[in-house]
């Protein structure tokens, strides 16, 4: 049972704003999805008419209203719209990679915890098949000691001028455990 629906808004509306956060915001009973920021279109509109969409992110920032921010922006904003949001006393979800430098994010924990605020990074991936299957092999311990694993999420990419995802990360990223 929800006690308390967080009412959120969502910067950005792409792939993860349009496939992943909003969506679920959406339809979860805990949430009150409230706003959208697009900066160059109203497209979230047809989709949630009952929503406010603005296009600057600072809207939702000065919006006392709001519990939650989901941020679903390229990688090199994450530092300073996350800082803007615990700063103004709102809990964020953010897209990974959650900061480009780890001393950002030491910066944005201790914000958080002076400020008393969640940050998450949104990672989807923890709940697929293949993740599950190693955590459990794992946890049952069935291949003994394992000193390094690795993972390729390998795409087709012909032009890498396509998205800014591909002039910022390469083609294949690698996990380590």
């Amino acid at each position: 049972m929800v006690k308390k629906q967080l009412n959120t808004g969502v910067i950005g509306f792409g792939l993860s704003g349009k496939v992943f956060h909003a969506p679920f915001l959406h339809t979860h009973p805990g949430f009150n999805l409230k706003k959208i920021v697009e900066r160059n279109s109203t497209e979230s509109k047809n989709i949630y008419p009952e929503l406010e969409v603005v296009s600057d992110y600072k809207n939702l920032i000065k919006d006392e209203t709001l519990d939650l921010i989901a941020i679903c922006t390229p990688n090199t904003l994450h530092f300073s719209m996350v800082k803007e949001c615990l700063l103004a006393g709102k809990h964020v979800v953010v897209e990974k990679p959650f900061t480009p430098a780890s001393k950002e994010a030491d910066e944005l924990i201790k914000i958080s915890e002076e400020k008393e605020r969640k940050i998450f990074v949104y990672h989807n991936r923890r709940w697929d098949g293949d993740f599950l299957s190693i955590k459990k092999i794992l946890k049952d311990n069935l291949l003994g000691d394992l000193y390094e694993y690795e993972v390729h999420f390998d795409r087709f990419t012909p032009d890498l001028d396509q998205n800014w995802r591909d002039k910022i990360f390469p083609v294949e990223v690698f996990y380590m455990i």
